[in-house]
């Protein structure tokens, strides 16, 4: 990526509790959609935004298979592990932030493990963001039928975000300034708010979030969700006409 440099992360730390419970015990970073792994997959949407490298938070359960498949699999760019076992979503998303600050990045692009969406999404997204001046950035897209829980977002004409209620849902993309949103989601995990959603919806001290309209998304947590992503990357197309944003 082009100057500010920018961090590239994966949330990839939770222990897939559903496909557990539906007894698939491969975890979730590893199970594929369209004979590709999720983890692969994320990965190869980072390389087609144009990073380098990226960073993946794995749990200590989970982490000797995943660097087995990394290391046994054509990854397209370099794909560091980083192991910790978080509480939370929210802690994961802070852990990410805390090795950008580490590494100088002044921003941030991260996405979850099992967001599925069509090719150049997330090159897309890192666009937009990359041109934002809100301290942090989301990536949102139509609520799918049959989205259990979805995080509701309002878009106003100025492209500001209003979290909690709207006809879009947040798809699992965040970008950002490093600083000020690592600053907030600290202070949220000393608060005990509970989950990146949480954070998301108070937005702590941060003062604007952007939201950035892009093409449907599958958020894969059980494996009927393997099928509907399969089906959905067969029918995608191109990109949303309009602005490139």
């Amino acid at each position: 990526m082009s100057a500010p440099r920018t961090f590239a992360g994966v949330l990839a730390a939770g222990h897939g509790t559903r496909f557990q419970a539906a007894g698939v015990r491969t975890p979730k970073a590893l199970v594929e959609v369209s004979g590709r792994s999720l983890i692969l997959r994320t990965l190869d949407a980072f390389s087609g935004a144009g990073f380098e490298s990226a960073t993946i938070v794995v749990n200590d359960a989970f982490a000797p298979l995943v660097r087995e498949h990394l290391a046994t699999s054509e990854a397209p760019l370099e794909a560091a592990l980083h192991v910790k076992t978080t509480a939370s979503t929210l802690e994961t998303f802070t852990t990410l932030l805390e090795l950008a600050a580490a590494d100088a990045a002044p921003r941030f692009v991260f996405t979850t493990v099992d967001a599925v969406s069509a090719a150049g999404e997330l090159a897309r997204f890192a666009r937009a963001a990359a041109r934002a001046s809100e301290p942090l950035v989301l990536g949102v897209s139509d609520i799918e039928a049959g989205d259990e829980s979805p995080l509701r977002v309002r878009i106003a004409p100025s492209g500001l975000a209003r979290l909690g209620e709207g006809s879009h849902a947040t798809m699992g993309f965040y970008a950002g300034a490093t600083e000020p949103v690592f600053r907030a989601a600290r202070a949220a995990l000393a608060q005990g708010l509970p989950s990146l959603r949480a954070f998301l919806t108070q937005r702590a001290s941060l003062s604007e979030v952007r939201g950035i309209l892009l093409g449907k998304t599958v958020d894969v947590d059980t494996p009927r969700d393997v099928a509907v992503a399969e089906r959905a990357l067969q029918g995608w197309g191109r990109p949303p006409s309009g602005e490139d944003a």
